[in-house]
């Protein structure tokens, strides 16, 4: 008898609003509500010493330190430049997630959103869900779960 996976939280039956941004030229995106702000990359990042390869080093953003994540890195794509960061913040704090841009907001019916097959997903677990926006496919990433990939 093959014991059933618990589903993936479903999506609301409202749209949702999705940012979606590229790295190493794909599409990907997050919920709204996992994005604090969206800054330039024309800030200063200081190494952090023998820190995991998808750590690009710490930003000081208005007093306050967090690390910054090159999710080309962290995604085993091919590097690009951090041209816009991502700035989000959980119960273990704020992060900076480093994209090479921020393309556009967009409202995506539930009915547009799939739950990643097995082979869809990622090992960790952080792929939301596979969005259809304007003919394209778009993974939905947690954000938090890939901090706390890299935190674990």
């Amino acid at each position: 008898m093959e014991i059933p996976k618990p589903k993936p939280p479903a999506f609301s039956q409202e749209n949702v609003r999705v940012v979606e941004f590229s790295v190493a030229q794909s599409c990907y995106g997050v919920s709204i509500d996992q994005v604090k702000e969206i800054i330039s990359a024309n800030i200063m990042t200081a190494p952090v010493p023998d820190a995991l390869p998808a750590i690009d080093g710490a930003i000081n953003l208005r007093g306050k330190i967090l690390p910054l994540i090159n999710l080309a890195k962290f995604l085993h794509a091919a590097e690009e430049k951090v041209g816009r960061i991502i700035i989000s913040e959980f119960g273990q704090g704020m992060f900076g997630f480093g994209v090479s841009d921020v393309v556009k907001l967009h409202m995506v019916s539930p009915e547009d959103i799939s739950v990643p097959t097995d082979l869809l997903q990622a090992r960790e677990g952080y792929v939301l869900g596979i969005a259809k926006i304007e003919g394209r496919i778009i993974y939905l990433l947690s954000l938090e779960k890939i901090a706390r990939t890299i935190s674990a």
